[in-house]
């Protein structure tokens, strides 16, 4: 049996509060969840469709320097919470924002696969943490979904 299992609270307030209609919201919030982490974390945000966050799940620990998901993993909550669409996060521990060509493909994979689950990737963002500040890139903002 596959469920969703409710683990304690987030580090922002309620998420059905939540409501992610920019790359620099989704980066805030993932900023709060992904600050202090020493290795690359997948984080992927559910939403509903007024794009609020109905769930957040961490779909891959990784190491220093690459995390490396698949469609499965990052889809099945989405399916789960019954997603209308999702945003990506993931970090790079050494603060450099720019995408590998490893996040440029899983990025078109993980858009392809929303195409045909219907569930579709709205963003996907990579943060980068200085001191007491962090950067991002958005694949949406540079229109490169679905683009290799």
């Amino acid at each position: 049996r596959v469920s969703l299992v409710r683990e304690g609270s987030l580090p922002y307030p309620d998420p059905l509060l939540t409501q992610l209609r920019s790359s620099v919201a989704a980066a805030e919030v993932a900023a709060t969840m992904l600050r202090d982490v020493d290795r690359e974390h997948f984080l992927v945000f559910s939403l509903n469709r007024q794009n609020r966050i109905i769930a957040v799940n961490p779909a891959m620990v990784g190491g220093l320097s690459q995390c490396t998901v698949r469609p499965p993993e990052v889809f099945l909550p989405a399916i789960l919470s019954r997603a209308a669409g999702i945003i990506c996060a993931h970090n790079h521990p050494s603060g450099y924002i720019q995408p590998s060509e490893s996040d440029r493909t899983q990025t078109t994979q993980l858009h392809t696969a929303g195409k045909l689950l219907d569930i579709p990737l709205f963003d996907h963002i990579i943060l980068g943490f200085q001191t007491d500040s962090f950067e991002y890139w958005s694949f949406a903002d540079n229109n490169c979904l679905g683009v290799s």
